[in-house]
């Protein structure tokens, strides 16, 4: 403030006090938020893992994986580019919605997000592995 009453301001040392407590408290639950979000993010990750492991299909559908994991990340457009970036350079498997997995037609690109299509023979992943099982699923499924 631009003007100062004596006495009506408490005593520097008593202000650096609070001010320290405060700092230290937002520290702790900031920490606690972080921490549980982590356990929560390596849980799903390890869920995501077993489910695309286990699937014996290249398309995995959503559904195979735990009812509430899908309240989270997997309702989301993310989960298809998240379980190829799980598998690293040449991913083998995919997770699409359920319906995807049954009538997309695979032949020129991958249906990323609603909105964006990957060609196979573009991007830095090589989708060649992918493509290759991805064709003979959609021909016995009609």
């Amino acid at each position: 403030s631009l003007i100062h009453r004596p006495g009506w301001l408490p005593e520097p040392e008593s202000l650096w006090r609070h001010r320290r407590r405060t700092a230290q408290m937002i520290g702790a639950v900031f920490l606690l938020v972080l921490v549980t979000q982590s356990l929560s993010w390596t849980n799903l990750d390890y869920r995501i893992r077993q489910a695309v492991a286990a699937n014996p299909g290249a398309c995995v559908p959503q559904s195979s994986i735990s009812q509430q994991s899908a309240a989270s990340l997997l309702g989301h457009w993310t989960m298809t580019p998240y379980s190829i970036l799980l598998q690293g350079m040449q991913p083998q498997k995919v997770i699409l919605r359920n319906e995807l997995c049954e009538t997309y037609p695979f032949k020129a690109d991958l249906p990323i997000a609603e909105w964006d299509r990957r060609n196979w023979n573009s991007g830095r992943f090589d989708m060649h592995v992918l493509n290759e099982k991805l064709a003979p699923e959609q021909r016995s499924a009609r």
